[in-house]
Parts: structure tokens; C-alpha cells; sequence
């Protein structure tokens, strides 16, 4: 099927002026706006005049001249509301389990930072209410993947994952490739109506969460699925020390504190 964008909106601060300063491992009170010095803006410290009688200034008294302030510029609301998430459905299938009707879906995720940010962690949540009486039979993935896999559908209504190319008995027709992923990835919620996909940045190199996030549901109904879409997320602007100094601020779906989600709507096919 032909890719559909199921939301693509701004993020909101949350809450709006929640801002921390991060350093090593530790995080301090929330951080005042910060004019960044300039390039070739130093700190001086003068020295004493020397002595009538000719003794020598102290060492530690002698100008000093040191590099510009670590501290790195507060990330502003305008560039909170440049971030984007994008969710797109890639694909939908119908399936019988148990003789009952259900289905499969892929999902996509995009986490999209403004210039100068990145995202460090996020939680979506995707919530089903209608049709009544509708639940989540199993979700992937539940834990990031260190290769490219395939995916395909048991008869019991469950996926198996297997390295790409292995062979595999009693699966249906529907399968799907997805690449190595580039972060933490975590997800629970079976036999609920909530799924849960929890994403945090690798220690090493901090990239951010990348993009292009493969996500699947098999769901214990068919046709007109809706529901509610959920976003929790954290975006950081590294200092001149880089990932010992950082700026991090919160972010969220939804205008409004009180309305955090946007509503969705899924067709899948009988």
C-alpha cells in the first residue's frame, strides 16, 4: 500500500519554560537565558600594579586569560515548536486468529529537531478506544534489534523475528524488513489498548534518535480503528564541552497541557 502520514505536527514545550543545564552526569536547576559569548571573546583577569619597591607580582596575580564560558545557549520556544513528529502507517494486512478477525500494521516514526538540537529520549504511546472492546495481541519491537530482521505473523497471532534470509514454519504471508535501528528501542502494552515504544539515544557518539523507526501492531479488530496518539519527548543543544555541557528541554504533542495528544484514525482492510 501507498504510505499514509498519519500525523505530522509541531511539538510543544512541556512544560513551557522548563529548561535544565546538564553536566556529566549530573543536571542542575533550571537554566537562565544565556547570552553565548563570541568567538573571540575572553575572560581576563588583571593584575595587581607592581610594588614601588620592586617586588615581584605573585604568579597567581598576573593576568589570566581563559577560553569563553562552556555554558551553552538556552533552546528557545520557537525552536521547540520546529520540532516535528512525523507517523506514517506503511502498511495494513487482515488476518484470522483463532478464527477470529484481526490485524497487522507497520508504522514508521520520524523524530525531525530543529538545527542545533537533537533528541535524546521519547515515549509515544498509541491508545485504541474504538471499536469497544479492542486490544493489542503483540507489538514490536520489544527490545532494539543489533541487525537487519524479518518479520512475519504466526498463526497464534504473534511476531517472529528472525535474521534476514532465515527460514522460518507456520508464519503467514505477511512479512517486513527493517534495518538495524540507531537507539534504544523498547516496547510493552500486549493484551492492552495501549502500546508503549520508549526511545533513548546511544551512549556512544550521541546522534540523537535518528529516524525512519519501524513499529508493529497486530490488533484484535478490523476496519475503522481510532484512538489517541501520545508523546513525551527530550531534545538537548550541546556547549563548547559537548556532551559534557548541554541545554535540554522537554517537549510534547498538543496545544494545550491539558489536551497532550492528537487523535487517530486507521483503516484496516476486512
Amino acid at each position: 500500500m501507498t504510505p499514509t502520514t498519519l500525523i505530522d505536527e509541531n511539538l510543544y514545550p512541556d512544560p513551557p519554560t522548563d529548561q535544565s543545564l546538564v553536566t556529566g552526569s549530573m543536571a542542575s536547576a533550571p537554566l537562565q537565558p544565556v547570552s553565548p559569548p563570541l568567538p573571540d571573546q575572553h575572560t581576563t583577569y588583571r593584575s595587581l600594579p607592581r610594588s614601588t619597591a620592586g617586588g615581584k607580582v605573585p604568579r597567581y596575580m598576573r593576568r589570566v586569560k581563559r577560553l569563553p564560558s562552556t555554558i551553552p545557549e538556552t533552546i528557545t520556544d520557537l525552536e521547540i515548536r520546529q520540532c516535528r513528529l512525523l507517523l506514517a502507517l506503511h502498511d495494513t494486512a487482515p488476518l484470522r486468529i483463532c478464527d477470529q478477525p484481526a490485524g497487522a500494521l507497520e508504522l514508521c516514526c520520524d523524530f525531525q529537531p530543529t538545527a542545533g538540537l537533537r533528541f535524546v529520549s521519547a515515549q509515544l504511546r498509541l491508545t485504541l478506544e474504538t471499536p469497544q472492546g479492542v486490544r493489542i495481541i503483540d507489538l514490536a519491537p520489544r527490545r532494539v534489534e543489533s541487525e537487519g530482521v524479518a518479520i512475519s505473523v504466526t498463526k497464534t497471532g504473534r511476531f517472529a523475528i528472525k535474521p534476514l534470509g532465515a527460514a522460518g514454519k507456520g508464519e503467514l504471508q505477511h512479512t517486513a524488513d527493517f534495518k538495524q535501528y540507531t537507539c534504544l528501542v523498547s516496547g510493552s502494552g500486549n493484551s492492552t489498548q495501549e502500546a508503549r515504544w520508549e526511545f533513548n539515544e546511544m551512549k556512544q557518539g550521541k546522534q540523537g534518535l535518528g529516524t525512519q523507526h519501524a513499529l508493529f501492531l497486530i490488533v484484535s479488530a478490523v476496519g475503522t480503528l481510532r484512538g489517541r496518539i501520545y508523546l513525551s519527548a527530550a531534545v538537548e543543544r550541546s556547549g563548547l564541552m559537548g556532551a559534557h555541557d548541554q541545554a535540554r528541554r522537554w517537549l510534547r504533542l498538543g496545544a494545550l497541557p491539558e489536551v497532550p495528544y492528537l487523535p487517530l484514525e486507521i483503516q484496516v482492510p476486512t
